[in-house]
């Protein structure tokens, strides 16, 4: 734990110190009235009762003394770092990102799909941050073994390390461009694994590979990918490689699947870049069978 500013309310520190004094005054209660007894065998076989106070080492007592620690601790630190990662500088950050970015959608007259969305995925980072930061996954994550698995984790780091927004936006575009360059350059990528991976940045790989190399076969998974995609960004260029086999093969996107995307563009807010994306795919679609698709 390294230190920070001491916290600017008096009150709740005043609460927390007697809070405190509440804990290690009934821990010591404990202590000094409350003994605990087992049975033990003899070495005569005899069996009798031993009786003992309380020690350091019982369960309840360590329980006490944790908490204890953690209240103040949150007297005298203003954040906890464990591994080198702050715990509540990165939910304070991403709790001050959901308040602005509702204030700007509101400012800026954006949908309520939009602003729900917006808040839905900014939400959703608090909830992978705080859940990476309890596993520890920073330190424990496997070295990679290639560039493009480097590129993956940096994918990764960079969703949990920035706020969202359009600079976050830029680097992970940016990175899309590196993976684009380094798989255009594999003449026999196979980016099967990297798209059926549980990881978001090797599923990343995967649509930038597509991208750049015809796999038209992989059409109608590729539309099941897209849609289960759990991230706005990731969507998109999961639908812009789909794009991008479409010119390749025009007729390879069956029925079934330009279906699932009409139904999936009614879920979308009507401006996002995912929903222009699936019209102008639908459209492309649509224009080989001389029908014009719903909007």
């Amino acid at each position: 734990m390294k230190p920070a500013e001491i916290p600017t309310h008096p009150i709740a520190k005043i609460f927390t110190s007697i809070l405190i004094i509440l804990l290690l005054g009934g821990l010591a209660a404990i202590f000094f009235s409350v003994k605990i007894c087992e049975e033990q065998v003899t070495s005569r076989g005899a069996v009798v009762n031993v009786c003992r106070h309380v020690s350091s080492t019982d369960p309840p007592v360590m329980g006490i003394v944790l908490a204890a620690v953690a209240l103040l601790a949150g007297v005298f630190f203003s954040e906890v770092s464990v591994f080198g990662i702050t715990f509540k500088k990165q939910i304070e950050r991403i709790q001050e990102e959901t308040r602005e970015a509702k204030e700007q959608a509101e400012e800026s007259g954006r949908s309520t799909e939009e602003i729900r969305e917006a808040l839905h995925v900014t939400e959703s980072d608090l909830y992978e941050s705080v859940q990476r930061l309890r596993s520890g996954n920073a330190e424990t994550e496997p070295a990679a073994s290639d560039v493009l698995d480097l590129m993956a984790q940096e994918y990764n780091e960079i969703r949990l390390a920035m706020p969202s927004g359009d600079e976050r936006t830029k680097a992970m575009t940016d990175i899309v461009r590196r993976m684009k360059a380094e798989t255009r350059e594999r003449a026999d990528f196979d980016p099967v694994p990297f798209l059926e991976s549980t990881d978001r940045g090797l599923r990343l790989v995967g649509f930038a590979a597509m991208c750049v190399h015809s796999h038209t076969d992989l059409i109608p998974r590729l539309v099941e990918i897209a849609i289960l995609e759990d991230k706005p960004f990731g969507q998109l260029w999961a639908l812009n490689a789909l794009e991008k086999q479409l010119t390749y093969s025009p007729f390879a996107l069956d029925t079934t699947s330009a279906e699932r995307l009409q139904n999936f563009l009614t879920t979308l807010p009507y401006r996002s870049d995912r929903a222009i994306r699936i019209r102008h795919i639908l459209q492309l679609f649509a224009k080989h069978l001389d029908i014009r698709p719903a909007e």
